[in-house]
């Protein structure tokens, strides 16, 4: 089990929630999070169940609403593959964790 530190820029407006990090669960070959989105409703919903809360602080406030911030999960993270969402869908990132080979 491992406790990454993960920097990235993300939006620092009021109203928008911050990012966070999701277990992407092995489905035929691919790994996937289910998000629904309901019409007419803003935003989008992730089960519980693959979402890991994180710890955020901010580095730096940038021009406009950027910020540079730090994420870490507030527990450690088995091997596996994981996603950061933010407030749009159309930009994920993806990371892996290895597990540690044993000597």
């Amino acid at each position: 089990m491992t406790t990454p530190r993960l920097f990235l820029f993300t939006s620092g407006r009021q109203g928008t929630h911050p990012p966070f990090l999701v277990w992407l669960a092995p489905h035929r070959g691919a790994r996937r999070v289910t998000a629904v989105a309901q019409k007419g409703m803003p935003g989008f919903a992730v089960d519980s169940e693959a979402i890991i809360k994180p710890t955020i602080r901010v580095l730096a406030r940038l021009d406009g609403d950027q910020v540079f911030v730090e994420l870490r999960p507030r527990s450690s993270l088995i091997a596996g593959e994981y996603a950061i969402i933010g407030d749009d869908l159309t930009r994920i990132a993806t990371f892996r964790i290895v597990a540690r080979a044993t000597r």
